[in-house]
């Protein structure tokens, strides 16, 4: 922070100085007190603080890119489970039930239409014998 006149060189009157790491590594919400370096009566600006001279508060946000291609090469993996087993089980279970419910499906529909196809048989059988008969 620097204290202008006019038509006069700016005077340092505070500073802070903050690593990347240490922004990087700390809290999301950073806040600072800047204390007056300035010693009373016009000081070389020696880290002496006077008093706080005002307090400045940041949220800082990062992105993250990464551009990036991993190569896997000789490796092997034991013991290994999906991450979705649980799901698989579920789905699979619920898969066969419909297959099965199909299925029983199917095979009804399939008996009901031979019951159909031997009830025409024997009235074709009968109305014969009817006309033979006749």
């Amino acid at each position: 922070m620097f204290q202008s006149f006019t038509a006069k060189k700016g005077k340092k009157r505070c500073g802070e100085k903050l690593s990347l790491l240490q922004l990087a590594q700390g809290s999301v919400m950073q806040e600072f007190v800047l204390k007056d370096e300035k010693k009373d009566g016009g000081g070389s600006g020696s880290a002496k603080s006077g008093g706080a001279l005002f307090r400045i508060s940041f949220v800082v946000y990062f992105e993250e890119l990464f551009v990036f291609q991993l190569r896997f090469v000789l490796w092997k993996g034991v013991g290994l489970i999906a991450a979705d087993t649980p799901k698989k089980k579920k789905r699979s279970a619920k898969s066969e039930d419909l297959e099965s419910k199909r299925k029983a499906k199917i095979e009804a529909a399939r008996e009901a239409f031979k019951q159909r196809l031997e009830l025409k048989r024997k009235q074709k059988v009968r109305s014969r014998r009817m006309r033979i008969r006749g």
